[in-house]
């Protein structure tokens, strides 16, 4: 099947843009039934809240240091810098496992 380039109506901005040939392809090859709904720039405005990285500051359990982690504390655990991280014992490797199966 061969694909062309076809003007699409974004349903957040109504403007038109453009589904290439190229992403008709990649959609096909990724078994997306559907076409794009949004253009560029409104996909980013509707996906960029949920790729936003939350930074909380906290002070390290054990060292005292103020540094900040990716999450939000619940209080349950807690809360290293990354070099109290990673002195721990018992903390899960973090090499694949996959060599050993």
């Amino acid at each position: 099947m061969e694909f062309v380039d076809r003007e699409l109506t974004c349903v957040e901005c109504n403007k038109t843009f453009v589904f290439s040939a190229a992403e008709q392809q990649f959609f096909r090859d990724r078994e997306f039934n559907h076409d794009p709904k949004r253009c560029k720039q409104c996909k980013v405005k509707v996906s960029g809240a949920r790729g936003v990285r939350v930074e909380t500051l906290v002070k390290c359990f054990e060292c005292g240091i103020d540094t900040t982690v990716p999450f939000k504390p619940t209080g349950r655990r807690p809360v290293l810098c990354t070099s109290c991280f990673k002195k721990q014992p018992n903390r899960p490797q973090t090499e694949s496992r996959s060599r050993n199966l």
